[in-house]
């Protein structure tokens, strides 16, 4: 799904963006069910441990850099902190692997995800508000001067809850490394 959610995002086809955040609705609910479903069911393998994770990072990245290449709806210098991230946990969790180990997401993880899914939905709801939804209810005179003042607030929304959530991505990011300190300063 990570790789049609771009599509979605980026191309000018009808009700695109409402089509994306059903797609990336679903991705985020059967992500939660399947590993769910695995813990219940004791079928936890060591290939999920690490797929899972990584299969999160690429959905997260591709609708971040998305946001990016729309005229910044989310800055790039935040994408660069949400992805740099995920890169050097990815490579500490590969180190680990390097050692025989495996290194489980914590819980400050877990909820840099779930603030991040959060997010992703609040910014593509509300693309999918402005440019699928309002052009159909809104007559063309007032729907430019609602923009406007959509387009405004709907800017200071997705810069603050995305700072919020790059602030939170650096701070699981710290934990994680401090967490694993001894294992990176080890291998350097």
């Amino acid at each position: 799904m990570a790789f049609i959610l771009p599509f979605c995002l980026m191309m000018p086809i009808a009700f695109g963006k409402t089509a994306a955040l059903v797609l990336f609705i679903i991705a985020a609910v059967t992500d939660y069910l399947d590993g769910e479903i695995a813990r219940r069911h004791g079928d936890i393998t060591v290939f999920g441990k690490l797929m899972d994770p990584l299969a999160d990072k690429v959905l997260i990245c591709s609708a971040f850099i998305c946001f990016a290449a729309q005229n910044q709806i989310v800055p790039a210098w935040i994408v660069v902190i949400i992805m740099a991230r995920e890169f050097l946990v990815t490579g500490i969790r590969l180190l680990a692997a390097n050692q025989g180990l495996l290194v489980d997401a914590g819980r400050w993880g877990k909820h840099k995800t779930a603030w991040q899914i959060a997010v992703i939905i609040v910014i593509i709801a509300g693309e999918a508000v402005r440019d699928d939804l309002l052009p159909v209810i809104l007559p063309p005179p007032k729907l430019d001067l609602f923009l406007h003042e959509y387009n405004a607030y709907f800017g200071y929304l997705t810069y603050w809850i995305s700072a919020l959530v790059a602030v939170l991505t650096l701070v699981s990011g710290t934990i994680y490394f401090w967490q694993c300190r001894k294992m990176v300063m080890k291998d350097a």
